[in-house]
């Protein structure tokens, strides 16, 4: 029979060698991984996930744009600062850096876009951002247009108005507004479960009114993702269900509540629209608003595109998308509004760098999709 001691001892054996092979394993896991980027470069570690590869301008302007910083503002939540960079330039005032011409004729109009990181730029340098591009398009015959890019990463269509609200407030006058958004808004949605919620809104939440320990151990759990192999790449990712991979709350949801969610987020952003209609009636602009194309919305996705987004393996982030397109194909928005979902089905190459964000050649096929419809629905003429 053995003694009470020689089993202490086994099991503090045991596990010292459990421990150790643990070790074992993840240092192999790093050396294999290094050893890896050593003979050829992931394109996951390469700016932009290696779409911009031979581009000696990539890494700078990943770095530009990952720096930027935000400050909070009372009715925004939160505004880019300025930045002085080499392809990122920011001003309070006029907003991101936009390619315009030099001289513009007479009529002169101010075009004015709103929107999320995608309208902002991001993958984009400043002369080639969507409304870089745009302005291009829209110049090309005569140069009576001078457009202003007033994206803000993470924003909804709702605070693209506000924001708009404030720019009128201070005696802005656009002669036309566009808009360019809808992946926040679903994505919104998803991460608290309601409609109309802003990016990351539930995270806030979480953070103030989690207990210290709460905190201490979300803290531990996300250093465990990005420094240990064994956690990040074999037990979060093989033996965890989605609804407690992904922490947004509709990972939980039924088939059922999605397409509530969807339902619920379409009607948040129309009645924001008609708020807009109303602003345009009373300061006299014209607006169009576009639903931007993402990978959810996509056919089929190229092999460089499969890994370009970890939210790419959320289903139930997949099925929402899916069911808030059904629900705008069958309850059409109001005039001026219109879809893009399918703007890039026909690319051959891949122009996603996530789920949502192109590059400066797939910003440039959107915005000729787009200078087509403002020319018909706000009879854009030269």
């Amino acid at each position: 029979m053995p003694q009470p001691g020689s089993t202490r001892k086994h099991l503090v054996f045991t596990l010292i060698t459990i421990l150790i092979a643990v070790a074992a394993v993840e240092m192999g896991l790093h050396v294999i991984d290094f050893a890896a980027h050593r003979i050829t470069t992931s394109p996951d570690k390469i700016p932009f996930r290696g779409l911009y590869l031979g581009q000696d301008w990539a890494a700078t302007l990943a770095r530009e744009s990952d720096s930027r910083g935000q400050v909070y503002h009372q009715y925004l939540t939160w505004v880019s600062k300025p930045q002085k960079g080499k392809f990122v330039n920011l001003d309070p005032d006029t907003g991101r850096k936009t390619w315009n011409p030099p001289h513009l004729k007479a009529p002169e109009s101010k075009v004015f876009v709103f929107g999320g990181s995608a309208a902002w730029g991001y993958g984009a340098r400043d002369d080639y951002t969507l409304p870089s591009q745009l302005s291009r398009l829209i110049n090309a015959r005569e140069a009576h247009f001078q457009v202003y890019n007033f994206g803000e990463p993470g924003y909804t269509f709702t605070q693209g108005v506000f924001s708009l609200l404030t720019k009128l407030r201070d005696g802005a006058r656009p002669d036309y507004v566009i808009f360019y958004d809808g992946f926040n808004d679903v994505y919104g949605a998803y991460q608290s479960g309601k409609p109309g919620t802003l990016h990351n809104i539930a995270q806030l939440r979480e953070k103030l009114t989690s207990k210290p320990r709460q905190l201490y151990w979300q803290a531990i759990k996300e250093w465990l993702k990005e420094n240990v192999y064994l956690y990040s790449k074999v037990f979060s990712r093989f033996f965890q269900p989605p609804e407690r991979r992904f922490r947004e709350v509709g990972a939980r949801f039924s088939d059922q509540e999605l397409k509530a969610l969807a339902a619920g987020t379409v009607q948040y952003y129309t009645q924001s629209m008609t708020l807009l209609d109303h602003l345009a009636q009373t300061y006299g602009f014209q607006y169009v608003c576009f639903w931007q194309p993402a990978l959810f919305t996509e056919t089929r996705v190229l092999p460089q595109e499969t890994r370009a987004d970890e939210r790419l393996e959320d289903k139930n982030f997949a099925r929402l998308y899916r069911f808030t397109n059904q629900y705008l194909a069958e309850h059409p928005l109001p005039k001026h509004f219109y879809k893009l979902t399918d703007v890039l089905s026909g690319r051959s190459g891949p122009y996603y760098i996530d789920l949502v964000h192109l590059t400066e050649e797939g910003y440039g096929v959107v915005a000729a999709r787009m200078e087509k419809i403002l020319r018909k629905d706000l009879a854009f003429e030269d």
